[in-house]
């Protein structure tokens, strides 16, 4: 928590701004804090299959799901796993046709 302090402040040393321990620590633990509007990577591993499942059929994941759409966007790990998955179930929509 020091390190992140001290660079935290870092950033407004350019300026001279005096910048209270307080206050960086009210920042760093708002910065943390998962909004009631936001999901994690939990949240997105629970549903996943569903979203792709639901872009497969050609529906609009994204406006049906836009929290897990938002997430994608800003997570690699959890992107990586839904273009893989997507991947093997185009795959295997392929085969059964």
């Amino acid at each position: 928590m020091t390190d992140v302090m001290q660079w935290f402040r870092g950033l407004f040393h350019k300026e001279k701004a005096e910048i209270s321990d307080e206050l960086i620590r009210d920042v760093i633990r708002s910065l943390q804090m998962k909004h009631d509007d936001e999901c994690d990577c939990n949240d997105v591993y629970k549903i996943v299959d569903q979203y792709a499942e639901t872009q497969i059929k050609g529906e609009d994941a994204a406006k049906l799901m836009p929290l897990i759409k938002e997430h994608l966007d800003t997570c690699n790990d959890c992107s990586e796993q839904y273009q893989a998955l997507l991947e093997i179930l185009e795959k295997s929509e392929t085969k059964d046709k």
